[in-house]
C-alpha cells in the first residue's frame, strides 16, 4: 500500500479528530459470530470496492483512507449532533475563534495607537513612548520565541512546556465548552467517545506531532499580523486627519548625536529602500525636536517634529507586522508539511485496511422452487480473492523466542501473517530475550532492509509471544528497548500463541490471556503497536 503524498487528497486538523473518532467507533471482527461485527466488515469491503472502481491500483493509502472517511461522515450525518461530526465541531469552534481573535486584534491595535498618539497641543508626543508601547514588547516576544524555539532543538526543553501547548490545552477546553450543550443531545457512549477524541489532541505526540500545536501557533500570528495591521491604520489615520507633532526627551545626559546613533540603528533594516522619505530624522532635526518642559513649544520647528512619523510607521511595519506575517507563512506551510509527511501506518489503520482488503464470504441465498419439496438455501457464490495488484507485500521481521524457534514452520507463519497484514516478505531471527543482544541483530536487519530503500514506516516486526506467560516489567522493558532501536514509527505487532502442543506450537490463546496483554500493551501508550492473534 503506497502512503505517498496526494495533492487532491489533503487533510487537515478535523479529518484527524473525525478519523481517530470513527476508529474508535468502528467495530472490529472477533472471533465466532457477530453480528454487529460483521455487518461493519461488510460495509468497511463495499466502501474499499466502491474505492477501487474509482481509483487505479496501487493504492494510495492516504486517498484510500479519506475516502472511507467521507464515506462514514456521510452515514453518520444523520446521527451526529445534527450532521456535526467531532471534527466539524472542532472546525466550527476554530473559526470562531479565529474570526474572535482578528476582531479583537483589530480593535485592540486602534485602540492602543488611538490612545498613545493623542495630541492636545500642549507638548509634542515622545516618540520613545511610542517605541516603548508599540515595538518593545513584540520585539521581546519575537526573541522569547526564538529562544523557546533554539532550546527545542537543543533538546534543552521540557516537551509539554510553553505558551502553545498551554493555549492548545485552553483551546481544547473552549472548543469542549462551545458545544456541551449540543453533546446533552448524544448518547452517553458517543459523549464518552467524543471526550476521548478532544483529549487525545496535544497528548498524541508519538503519532501526529505538534499537528494539533500548530493550530494554536497560526492563530497566535493571525493575532499579531491583525493587530499590527489596526495600529498602523489607526497610526495612518491619525497622521493623516490630525496635526501631530513628534519629539523625543530623557533625563539621562544623552545628546542629539547618542540619539541620532541609536535611530539609525534601529532603522538599519529599511535604510537601503529607495528613499522616498528619510529612513528617520537627520540630526538637526533629531536637535531641533528635543522637548525640554521648562522650554515649552515656542522653539521647535514644525519641520523637526513631522519629521518622526515615517520613522514610527516604518518600525510598527518592520518590528511588529513583517515579522508575524513572516512566522504566519511558516506557520501554515509547516502544518502543510507535516500534514503531507503523515503516511497513517499506526496499528488501527493496519487493521481497517486490512478489514477493507479482506474478500468475505457472503452467504443465504432464496428458497428453492416448491415442487423441489425441500427447505435447503444454497450458499451464495463468494466474493472473489482480493486483486494482488492492489496488495504490495509487505517486509515482516518475525523475532521467534529460542524454545518456539524450531518448532516453527516457515509456511505456517508466512500462512499466518497473511490472515493479518495480506501478502508479506518474511524476516524471521531468533530472540533469546536479552534486549543488547537482540538490538543488535534486529538493527542489523533493519539496515538490511533500510539499504534496499525500504522506508521504516513500511516495515512491520512481529515478535511472537506465549500469551501464557504474564506481560511482567521486564518483559514490557524489553519490547520498549526493541522499540527505541526499531524507531518511533515502525510498526510493531505482539503475535500471542498458547501453549503448544507436539503436533502444532500455534495454538490459540485463550481469551484472558489475551486480554491480559491487550491491557498491558495499550499501557505503553505508543499507537504503533497492537497484539495480534497468531495462533489458533
Amino acid at each position: 500500500m503506497k502512503t505517498d503524498q496526494s495533492p487532491g487528497k489533503t487533510w487537515r486538523v478535523s479529518d484527524l479528530i473525525d478519523l481517530e473518532y470513527f476508529l474508535g467507533t468502528t467495530t472490529e471482527e472477533k472471533p465466532g459470530i457477530d453480528k454487529d461485527a460483521d455487518a461493519a466488515g461488510a460495509e468497511e469491503r463495499r466502501i474499499y470496492l466502491a474505492f477501487s472502481q474509482s481509483h487505479a491500483p496501487p493504492f494510495s493509502r492516504r486517498e484510500l483512507l479519506k475516502f472511507w472517511l467521507g464515506e462514514k461522515r456521510q452515514k453518520e450525518r444523520p446521527g451526529i449532533n445534527q450532521g456535526r461530526t467531532p471534527g466539524a465541531m472542532f472546525q466550527e469552534a476554530l473559526s470562531l475563534t479565529r474570526l474572535v481573535i482578528i476582531i479583537t486584534a483589530l480593535l485592540s491595535g486602534m485602540a492602543l495607537a488611538w490612545s498613545v498618539l493623542s495630541y492636545r497641543g500642549a507638548e509634542p508626543i515622545n516618540i520613545f513612548t511610542c517605541l516603548w508601547v508599540f515595538i518593545l514588547p513584540q520585539v521581546l516576544m519575537l526573541i522569547l520565541l526564538c529562544c523557546m524555539a533554539v532550546f527545542r532543538r537543543l533538546g534543552l526543553s521540557y516537551e509539554g512546556w510553553g505558551i502553545y501547548p498551554l493555549l492548545a490545552t485552553l483551546l481544547r477546553r473552549a472548543a469542549m465548552g462551545l458545544k456541551s450543550a449540543g453533546e446533552n443531545r448524544l448518547s452517553g457512549e458517543r459523549r464518552h467517545r467524543i471526550h476521548a477524541v478532544f483529549g487525545m489532541i496535544g497528548q498524541q505526540k508519538t503519532l501526529y506531532g505538534p499537528i494539533f500545536y500548530r493550530p494554536v501557533f497560526i492563530l497566535f500570528q493571525i493575532f499579531g499580523v491583525c493587530f499590527n495591521i489596526g495600529l498602523m491604520g489607526a497610526s495612518l489615520l491619525k497622521i493623516m486627519i490630525t496635526d501631530l507633532a513628534f519629539g523625543w526627551q530623557t533625563t539621562l545626559q544623552a545628546g542629539a548625536e547618542s540619539v541620532h546613533g541609536l535611530v539609525a540603528w534601529i532603522a538599519l533594516p529599511w535604510s537601503w529602500l529607495p528613499p522616498l522619505f528619510p529612513a528617520h530624522p537627520s540630526l538637526s532635526q533629531i536637535a531641533g525636536s528635543r522637548i525640554i518642559l521648562k522650554d515649552g513649544m515656542a522653539h521647535l520647528a514644525t519641520p523637526d517634529l513631522v519629521s518622526w512619523w515615517p520613522f514610527l510607521v516604518m518600525a510598527i511595519m518592520v518590528y511588529g507586522l513583517i515579522p508575524r506575517v513572516l512566522l504566519l507563512a511558516y506557520g501554515i506551510a509547516s502544518q502543510s508539511r507535516a500534514l503531507g509527511r503523515l503516511d497513517f501506518s499506526q496499528s488501527a489503520c493496519d487493521r481497517l485496511i486490512r478489514r477493507m482488503q479482506t474478500p468475505r464470504l457472503e452467504t443465504g441465498g432464496r428458497p428453492l422452487p416448491r415442487q423441489t419439496g425441500t427447505d435447503e438455501r444454497p450458499a451464495m457464490p463468494p466474493e472473489g480473492p482480493a486483486d494482488p495488484a492492489t496488495e504490495q507485500e509487505t517486509l515482516v521481521i518475525t523475532g521467534i523466542p529460542e524454545e518456539l524457534h524450531d518448532r516453527f514452520v516457515e509456511t505456517d507463519i508466512r500462512d499466518r501473517m497473511r490472515l493479518i497484514l495480506g501478502p508479506v516478505l518474511l524476516h524471521r531471527f531468533l530472540y533469546r530475550g536479552d534486549a543488547a543482544a537482540d538490538i543488535r541483530v534486529l538493527e542489523a536487519l533493519l539496515a538490511e532492509l533500510s539499504a534496499g530503500k525500504t522506508a521504516l514506516s513500511d516495515i512491520r516486526i512481529m515478535f511472537v509471544q506465549e500469551a501464557w506467560l504474564p506481560p511482567i516489567r521486564e518483559t514490557l522493558s524489553w519490547i520498549k528497548a526493541m522499540r527505541r532501536a526499531a524507531g518511533p514509527r515502525t510498526g510493531m505487532i505482539i503475535g500471542l500463541v498458547g501453549k503448544p502442543v507436539r503436533e502444532n506450537p500455534l495454538t490459540s490463546p485463550a481469551d484472558a490471556d489475551r486480554l491480559i496483554w491487550q491491557q498491558a500493551v495499550s499501557g505503553l501508550g505508543d499507537p504503533y503497536i497492537r497484539v495480534e492473534t497468531l495462533g489458533g
